[in-house]
């Protein structure tokens, strides 16, 4: 249904755009348009993830606990994610999805580096659900 809506959208923006005359305002919302139904439709990229005393390993790649303050878990559906604080203002945070089954070993590995927060899911989290994007 959130597709309908997207086109709607880009269809009264793509509206206002000719009436104004407005040909780079036009472009950029049909590249938009375009851009967000190629990206909804693709499939998910399958992740994996290791724990370890170092810190937490996605492929190739190792943040170690060092880099953040805090982690907390957020359930998500039918998965739960624990979402990495880091400790640098303007740096992400690094966000891991699991099963229910796993969630104890995961608080008990993190919880031997980072002390557990409360966290609330951010606005884009809450948008992003509501789309199902």
């Amino acid at each position: 249904m959130w597709i309908v809506g997207l086109v709607a959208i880009a269809l009264v923006f793509a509206g206002v755009a000719l009436y104004l005359q407005a040909w780079t305002f036009l472009a950029l919302i049909v590249v938009m348009a375009v851009a967000m139904g190629v990206f909804a439709f693709r499939p998910p990229h399958v992740m994996h993830y290791t724990l370890n005393d170092n810190g937490v390993q996605i492929g190739n790649k190792t943040f170690p606990y060092a880099d953040f303050r805090a982690f907390g878990i957020l359930e998500d559906g039918a998965f739960f994610t624990m979402t990495l604080i880091p400790v640098k203002r303007f740096a992400p945070a690094l966000s891991v999805y699991f099963a229910d089954a796993q969630g104890e070993d995961i608080v008990d590995i993190v919880g031997a580096h980072l002390p557990m927060e409360h966290i609330e899911p951010d606005i884009i989290d809450h948008i992003m659900r509501r789309l199902r994007f």
